[in-house]
């Protein structure tokens, strides 16, 4: 709810600010209410038509963006053997296998949403055994 507030109000003072002429004046708060109007409305009828591509889109983004970033991070800051490359491999691997599975089973399969979950979780297991196979932290920075 929250991102919707904010994706309408920022849609709609970008375009009222930016796009439209600046005569308008007082006028543009008034224009700015209706295109929330109308932006609500939009994210109403893509709500009651159960559009998947949109779970489907936001399920490759989170998985790809989170199974990038979230082991390295996580062990980064709670593991002391965490090291470069098992964080690289982390990296590669969940965005490797939110891309790849997704394009494979078709961007819009309904086991995409699975493949994003999975590509988060996958590299939480590479991290460790990585670092623990290249012989732990040796006083490197992770890249993150």
């Amino acid at each position: 709810m929250s991102t919707l507030s904010s994706l309408v109000l920022v849609s709609s003072s970008a375009i009222t600010i930016d796009l439209l002429p600046k005569k308008y004046g007082k006028d543009n708060v008034t224009v700015m209410r209706i295109l929330c109007i109308l932006f609500i409305f939009l994210s109403l009828i893509i709500a009651i038509s159960e559009v998947t591509f949109i779970v489907n889109l936001m399920s490759i983004s989170w998985g790809a963006t989170a199974g990038s970033f979230a082991a390295p991070y996580v062990y980064g800051l709670f593991w002391k053997k965490a090291n470069r490359q098992g964080a690289l491999a982390s990296m590669i691997t969940g965005l490797a296998f939110s891309l790849i599975l997704s394009w494979a089973f078709g961007f819009k399969s309904s086991i995409v949403p699975f493949i994003g979950s999975l590509a988060i979780l996958i590299p939480f297991g590479v991290l460790p055994i990585v670092s623990i196979l290249t012989g732990g932290n040796k006083n490197e920075s992770l890249p993150i």
